[in-house]
């Protein structure tokens, strides 16, 4: 039976193979959107079982501070020891078509239970290469580690970074950014 050090290596090694065979798909332009969502699928199923994979001090320092800080969810602490948490609140469809927040939602903390800014948000996914996707009303954008923005383009869906890119659609066009906002190959 494998270690659990070989499984997250072997784990690991299958999210790299994916995320080059999806960047390879996108770049030459002749892959089917339905490819590129079961690549998609597959990463994010991967990355996703890595994630869970943490160290048990990681584990009873959010239980702590999520007991603490009264969290409905605490998620892992990044590189760069930031957290992303809700405390119970969310957004809800309002009766103009758009959204509106309930309560506080998403948001940031250090290992301290320090929240990185005073914005919430719809949605947040853990930091990579020192910027977390956000999702405020319908927009989605990138953060860094102090909680500003990348850049001031908006965008209606963004992946995380991998090395140094993001896939990032506005409109029905996918296409990939640096971390400078730059677009590096179009779809």
């Amino acid at each position: 039976m494998p270690s659990r050090c070989q499984q997250i290596k072997s784990e690991y090694e299958q999210l790299q193979t994916l995320t080059k065979s999806y960047l390879l798909e996108f770049d030459e332009n002749s892959a089917n959107l339905n490819n590129l969502r079961r690549l998609k699928a597959e990463w994010e199923a991967i990355y996703d079982s890595l994630d869970e994979r943490i160290d048990e001090n990681q584990i009873a320092l959010r239980d702590r501070l999520g007991r603490k800080l009264g969290l409905a969810f605490a998620g892992k602490f990044s590189e760069d020891g930031l957290a992303r948490v809700n405390n119970g609140g969310g957004w809800y469809p309002d009766d103009k078509g758009g959204l509106a927040e309930n309560k506080n939602g998403w948001f940031y903390i250090d290992q301290n239970g320090v929240p990185i800014t005073s914005r919430r948000f719809q949605e947040a996914k853990d930091f990579s290469e020192g910027l977390a996707q956000v999702q405020l009303g319908f927009d989605y954008f990138f953060i860094d580690k102090i909680g500003a923005p990348m850049s001031d383009e908006r965008f209606n869906d963004v992946g995380q970074f991998f090395n140094g890119v993001a896939s990032v659609r506005k409109g029905d066009k996918w296409f990939y950014i640096n971390k400078k906002g730059q677009r590096m190959f179009n779809g």
